[in-house]
């Protein structure tokens, strides 16, 4: 981007951690990465910002992520590969869609919903979440909340 190297987050979506620090490689992690790997190796992206674009607290730049017009994110749920996730004000504008199409999967049991209770905790924004030890949940609670408080505060100014 701008003759830059960049990291992209999917704006909306969590996908299984194939390298996650303290529990490793989850369910279907390794197939939600490859298969982005070969859905956009050697090809040109189109990038769609929302409101905010970033960067998050990894330094990535957020965005909506299309190929060919397709939108990556819509076909990683569809196919079971990903979840609603990570949803925060301002960044909203295709939630909805989203939770439809997720919905479509669940009911079919495909990727991540053919796994039993792999997402059944609410969460405040009235999606499901990963059950992981009470610790790992207790952390991810700060960071959102710590997330949170930041992104008021910089809609405010």
């Amino acid at each position: 981007m701008n003759d830059k190297e960049e990291t992209i987050r999917f704006l909306l979506v969590d996908a299984p951690d194939t390298k996650h620090p303290k529990y490793g490689e989850q369910p279907l992690g390794k197939e939600a990465s490859n298969f982005v790997k070969e859905l956009l190796a050697g090809k040109t992206v189109e990038l769609e910002q929302d409101v905010n674009n970033g960067p998050d607290k990894y330094g990535r730049l957020l965005y909506y992520v299309y190929i060919d017009g397709k939108s990556v994110q819509e076909m990683l749920l569809e196919k079971g590969l990903a979840r609603v996730e990570n949803v925060y004000e301002p960044n909203v504008k295709y939630v909805d869609r989203y939770q439809e199409i997720q919905k479509k999967a669940q009911k079919a049991g495909i990727g991540i919903w053919s796994i039993e209770n792999y997402a059944q905790v609410p969460s405040q924004t009235g999606k499901e979440k990963r059950t992981r030890p009470a610790s790992y949940r207790f952390a991810a609670a700060k960071a959102r909340i710590k997330n949170r408080s930041e992104v008021r505060a910089e809609s405010r100014t």
